[in-house]
């Protein structure tokens, strides 16, 4: 955040303190720049054209490619883009700078972990998703909108997962590879662990299956949805690993010494 950038005068005590004005701050540097629409374009076009090549011939196909590679692409932007949330501020100073202001570190932390989460569910899963499925209705007459569209739901919170869990590592140290080398780990076992039983069960790594029987791959290759994971017990699960990681990256950021 440069000094340049103002700050609106708002009555806000306690954790609270500040944090309208990071929430603004957040979304504005994010749909305020082009940002959004790059990411948003890049996962567009790498998702649609993989779709494109198969779906023509075998929609089934389509659809389960479009969660494969779409988690593994979702993946890597989210690592990214997350690990600067918080390294570029401490790097640079700016959070510093801006905790010298009436803003407390709660606030900080919670600006970081929410808003962006919407920003990057908006640009890596709604809007390729939403391209993806436009081409698979010119193409195929589509799927059924309603658990195609539920189906983004499980890589939406893949994607929050992750954001959330890069913000966590960043809030412990200050180089990219100690923030991005877990979660990039994770995705080199996320098809295997994903399957597994108990771990894709309690685990988000199960969350990627739910997005292919959501949206149809699996369905329409004979996958049969009574042998998939518990839909709620892994959406629950990751909502509480969130949870925790957001309690845990407030712990650490307010011992954070500047």
């Amino acid at each position: 955040m440069s000094e340049q950038e103002e700050f609106i005068l708002v009555e806000e005590q306690g954790w609270r303190m500040g944090l309208s004005n990071m929430v603004r701050k957040e979304f504005t540097a994010w749909f305020g720049s082009s940002a959004w629409w790059k990411q948003a374009l890049i996962w567009s076009v790498v998702l649609g054209f993989i779709v494109l090549s198969t779906a023509a011939t075998a929609p089934e196909i389509g659809l389960t490619m479009f969660v494969l590679m779409g988690t593994i692409f979702m993946t890597i932007a989210t690592i990214i883009a997350s690990q600067d949330f918080i390294l570029e501020e401490k790097r640079t100073g700016s959070a510093a700078w801006v905790l010298s202001k009436p803003l407390s570190r709660t606030a900080f932390i919670v600006a970081k972990l929410f808003p962006n989460a919407v920003n990057l569910t908006v640009s890596l899963v709604l809007i390729p998703g939403t391209v993806v499925f436009a081409i698979l209705f010119v193409l195929t007459g589509g799927t059924a909108p309603f658990t195609f569209f539920l189906g983004l739901v499980p890589l939406a919170l893949w994607v929050i997962f992750l954001q959330f869990f890069t913000i966590c590592l960043g809030t412990f140290f200050d180089k990219e590879g100690e923030v991005m080398g877990p979660p990039f780990f994770f995705m080199l076992l996320l098809f295997q662990l994903g399957p597994m039983q108990f771990i894709g069960e309690l685990s988000p790594f199960g969350l990627w299956i739910l997005a292919q029987i959501y949206i149809g791959g699996f369905v329409q290759m004979g996958f049969s949805p009574s042998a998939a994971l518990p839909i709620g017990t892994t959406i629950v699960a990751t909502l509480v690993v969130i949870a925790l990681l957001t309690i845990v990256s407030i712990w650490r950021f307010n011992r954070e010494e500047f």
